[in-house]
């Protein structure tokens, strides 16, 4: 059975379309490269080596990337384009994160969480 499409359809389908616009990556500064300077979308997606620190502790996983794209929701703050995940089956912690605009801060946000679920590794190992 063919399916048609009404003209109720056709005609809120173009409204739709006429209200959703197409975004520029390439002229909005959404993509950034490791030093924090906007780059195009071609260079960030040709990037080979991305940036990354990546800490197991007792089948625990601590991994901090650079990702490029801006994740920040104000203009007026600086990009959020590195971030740390945990991994972990403690469900008070697995998928915890944190954004951040630097690699210094990225790299200092990744020791926090290691040192965060190496407490969290002490306590049950202990009790």
């Amino acid at each position: 059975m063919a399916c048609q499409m009404g003209s109720d359809m056709t005609a809120h389908k173009a409204t739709i379309e006429d209200k959703v616009s197409v975004v520029d990556f390439d002229g909005d500064n959404r993509f950034y490269n490791e030093d924090g300077e906007p780059t195009s979308m071609q260079e960030w997606a040709q990037t080979k080596d991305k940036w990354q620190l990546k800490t197991e502790i007792d089948h625990q996983t601590v991994s901090t990337v650079w990702v490029g794209i801006n994740h920040q929701l104000n203009p007026d703050k600086p990009p959020l384009i590195f971030e740390t995940i945990i991994f972990t089956n403690n469900p008070e912690y697995d998928g915890w994160q944190a954004r951040y605009s630097t690699k210094q801060q990225a790299t200092e946000g990744h020791a926090a969480a290691v040192s965060l679920i190496s407490r969290v590794t002490l306590i049950i190992h202990h009790n």
